[in-house]
């Protein structure tokens, strides 16, 4: 074949190897990367895109190319006219770069990808964002962070188009990202940002507030539930509000009412409703079991399920079974595990003898459980507790881990935290930094 019949493909081609009649180029090493690429795709048969086509001819027209093909006997003429050949059309390409709004996505065959070829598309009964654009490595790169803030993300391999189902985070990291580097946006999604941004300026506008007679900025629903549950806002209900402040993300509280409200309280449970953790760890070596059990009664924090160490199950039981028995009836405790006879007679003894082997009922104030199962009979009832009393922060079974999750306060009394008490709190609700062991 004469050099007249070739193409900058051929060329391409040539001088990475893909065709050997000219035998081995030298490639100078800034360009290895692209001409390597470039050979495989022209290989395969895909054409070059216009864009594609300028950088090859650009690095192609470079001396050092040229004097290779003259010393195979080519005239740099010759060799100029083949760079302006190519073996097929140019191939168009869509550059459009948009963010815009749709209710059709491609079928999901599993959280973020569906598999490579044709997908049906269908219909969802909410918004999507459609991010549309040309290969682009950086962009990528965001669109890879911003997927990790959502399960519901959907990208076809080898589509320009990348689906987010519509939230106020994805919304606001997307249209910021996105919105000064040539992307075509649609109104409303600008306008969603705008709001978004505001609200995130101005927090104290749209946080839960509680105020002297008042709920600010709460649900309808959960407003409705708090009042029949606390009560108006006031002096007297002031601290329950507080301490489930955690658990319905209430910002602000008016501080004069908290202060005045929370004047006669002890000094642990002033600690334990300013808590800013589910979790809060209590040492032995400050505060006794004594003082644990009427924070609980004092906060209403009843009905509480107390998890044992089962190496010293008789001995921890004895001591709390002792201060709650000044505030709870015994046939309101129940002791929902046993130990072998083999191992500590005296802990079934116990048990017997005080008549605490009483079953769970909606009356049941006192739950004991040891920290490596959970027991069945608590599972198929429907008491949950207001408060979890660990003693001892060593690991949980990882049911009973899970089971307590949705509770808002959950006390270690130990000297140190365990490495392993949060481990679960991955399966909750609360934010990161709620889910840290804070000391007390």
């Amino acid at each position: 074949m004469e050099l007249e019949d070739f193409s900058i493909e051929d060329i391409v081609e040539i001088v990475v190897g893909q065709q050997q009649q000219l035998g081995a180029f030298a490639l100078l090493p800034k360009d290895k990367s692209v001409l390597g690429s470039m050979g495989k795709q022209t290989a395969k048969g895909t054409s070059l895109t216009d864009l594609q086509y300028k950088l090859l001819y650009t690095i192609l027209v470079q001396d050092h190319y040229i004097a290779q093909f003259e010393h195979r006997g080519f005239t740099k003429e010759t060799y100029l006219a083949v760079l302006s050949n190519t073996r097929t059309e140019l191939r168009d390409v869509d550059r459009s770069k948009t963010m815009t709004v749709t209710y059709e996505i491609p079928s999901i065959r599993n959280r973020w990808t569906a598999a490579s070829g044709t997908a049906e598309t269908v219909t969802k009964d909410s918004p999507w964002i459609k991010l549309s654009f040309p290969f682009n490595k950086k962009h990528l790169v965001s669109v890879n962070e911003f997927s990790k803030l959502t399960s519901n993300y959907v990208h076809l391999t080898s589509s320009r188009d990348h689906y987010f189902k519509i939230d106020e985070r994805v919304v606001y990291e997307l249209v910021k990202e996105f919105q000064y580097k040539g992307y075509t946006i649609d109104k409303e999604l600008i306008e969603f940002y705008n709001e978004i941004k505001y609200v995130a300026k101005n927090p104290t506008e749209y946080q839960p507030t509680v105020k002297n007679g008042e709920l600010v900025n709460f649900h309808p629903a959960t407003e409705k539930w708090l009042l029949d549950h606390y009560g108006v806002p006031s002096q007297d209900t002031a601290v329950r509000y507080k301490d489930h402040s955690i658990q319905f993300d209430i910002a602000n509280i008016d501080e004069a009412l908290l202060s005045d409200a929370s004047e006669t309280l002890s000094a642990l449970s002033k600690s334990l409703i300013n808590r800013k953790s589910v979790q809060v760890l209590v040492r032995p070596d400050d505060w006794l079991q004594t003082d644990i059990v009427h924070s609980l009664v004092e906060l209403e924090r009843l009905p509480v399920l107390v998890i044992l160490d089962t190496d010293d199950c008789l001995r921890d039981l004895r001591t709390s079974f002792e201060r709650f028995n000044q505030y709870v009836d015994r046939s309101e405790v129940s002791v929902l595990f046993r130990v072998s006879n083999e191992v500590n007679p005296a802990f079934n003894t116990f048990v017997k003898e005080h008549k605490i082997n009483n079953p769970v009922t909606e009356k049941t104030k006192v739950v004991y459980i040891c920290k490596d199962k959970l027991p069945k009979p608590l599972l198929k009832s429907e008491w949950m507790p207001e408060s979890v009393v660990r003693i001892g922060s060593t690991r949980l079974q990882i049911k009973i881990d899970q089971w307590i999750c949705d509770c808002d306060m959950v006390i270690h009394y130990d000297k140190v935290a365990s490495p392993w008490s949060p481990s679960s709190y991955t399966y909750m609700s609360y934010q990161s930094e709620k889910r840290k062991i804070e000391k007390i």
